[in-house]
């Protein structure tokens, strides 16, 4: 062995590939069956190379395949070479091959991004579809599982994007010939629009003294109150219909959409002291569920045959028939909470008596009538107020406010002393 042959610290040692070291050697990647390396002759075309690499029969990008050819300068040059020119006879595309070529066959994922469709609204399997060659939208409406019941089968909506992100619409009917001859391009949108009006869920609940209680389907759009009741079989003895609830869910989600209570807890009412400090804040108490209630005239409704106070039934309302209540309740600052048996022509003020009077921390002014059908009565009069079945009296509880003297005193001496503390060190400098 001779002295090279023997490594020493520092030495590089350099592997070439047999590519790099053979002469007359060309090769093909990409969608061929057998990629590698091939011998070459001065005659070795493109098409030649191709030939005993075998294409793939699927999924070949035919319009580009690429020359990689390495110049003697070192760099490399990309040859761009159109397989179908080549399949067709065109000698000036098919060219020679030289040493170290290498042609890389590209497949039609490599160079097309992947191309979809979309379909929305009243179908059983709506979103991002494949596009297909020649694709219709029946096509894509029975790969999408076909319409749901509530779909409105005529019609449907196309949105179409061009090069310019300018959309165009167009509506095409599905019963007619154009549904299989309008051929779909990439990103369409095509939206199936629900049958008008149409509510699957169209029932309300009746619960209390009738005599069918449960839940019921809407017979239409226009069913009233009066109609639910004939439907029910009426009421049940010990009924009580002045005291119907009756509570529409809708109402506390279009309040919560508006975002009512946000509202009303900025309009809270403040005092403010004499240097501007918040001595007071009255807080506006808001219940959305409470706000379900409709007020009823049951009464009304029942003399007039539903002709007047009737009202239209919603999905979702929830009524509810009480019996007949137990008597008066009277609640808060009187000398005895309770229920007290209902005499007729009695007023607000005679069951207040009958209740132990008002206690001295009674706000007389602020009494309350609460009627059985959820009316709510005050204000002046309010005692001599005539009491029915079922209504609820409450009188509140004076609200003692704290005096401030002691407070606005401290703040205001605080404020001064800090004002001469600095008319003092001002006058020093």
């Amino acid at each position: 062995k001779s002295e090279l042959s023997k490594l020493q610290a520092g030495d590089r040692v350099t592997v070439y590939s047999i590519f790099e070291a053979k002469q007359n050697v060309v090769s093909v990647f990409g969608q061929v069956k057998h990629a590698g390396y091939f011998e070459r002759e001065d005659s070795t075309r493109v098409s030649d190379l191709i030939s005993k690499a075998k294409l793939y029969p699927y999924d070949v990008y035919f319009d580009r395949v690429d020359l990689f050819r390495k110049n003697l300068n070192g760099t490399v040059e990309i040859i761009p070479v159109n397989l179908n020119k080549i399949i067709a006879g065109d000698k000036t595309e098919d060219i020679f091959l030289q040493n170290k070529d290498s042609l890389h066959v590209y497949s039609i994922k490599d160079v097309e991004w992947d191309k979809y469709v979309y379909i929305e609204g009243e179908i059983k399997k709506p979103g991002r579809y494949p596009l297909y060659s020649d694709m219709s939208v029946n096509d894509l409406i029975f790969l999408a599982g076909s319409f749901t019941r509530s779909a409105q089968k005529h019609s449907a909506e196309i949105a179409r994007i061009d090069n310019q992100a300018e959309v165009s619409l167009c509506t095409i009917g599905l019963e007619t010939k154009e549904a299989t001859d309008f051929p779909l391009q990439e990103d369409d949108h095509i939206y199936i629009r629900q049958i008008p009006e149409w509510d699957k869920n169209r029932s309300i609940t009746i619960k209390g003294a009738v005599k069918y209680p449960g839940e019921y389907t809407l017979a239409s759009r226009q069913e009233t109150l009066y109609q639910l009741l004939n439907r029910v079989g009426g009421f049940i003895d010990n009924s009580f219909p002045r005291g119907i609830v009756f509570e529409r869910r809708s109402i506390k989600s279009n309040l919560d959409r508006l975002r009512v209570n946000e509202v009303i807890q900025r309009s809270s009412p403040i005092k403010l002291d004499s240097i501007g400090n918040i001595v007071e804040e009255t807080k506006v108490e808001y219940d959305s569920l409470s706000m379900n209630r409709i007020i009823i005239d049951m009464e009304k409704i029942l003399a007039t045959n539903g002709a007047e106070g009737d009202i239209i039934l919603e999905p979702n309302d929830h009524i509810f028939i009480p019996t007949v209540p137990s008597g008066i309740s009277i609640l808060g600052a009187v000398g005895a909470n309770g229920t007290m048996k209902y005499r007729n022509g009695l007023s607000v003020k005679d069951y207040i008596g009958r209740a132990g009077n008002f206690t001295k921390q009674a706000d007389k002014k602020q009494t309350r009538l609460i009627k059985a059908t959820g009316e709510v009565h005050s204000g002046g009069g309010i005692l001599s107020q005539r009491v029915q079945i079922g209504d609820i009296i409450v009188v509140p509880t004076k609200i003692e406010k704290e005096g401030n003297f002691l407070k606005n005193f401290t703040t205001a001496l605080s404020a001064a002393t800090g004002v001469l503390t600095s008319v003092y060190i001002i006058s020093k400098l």
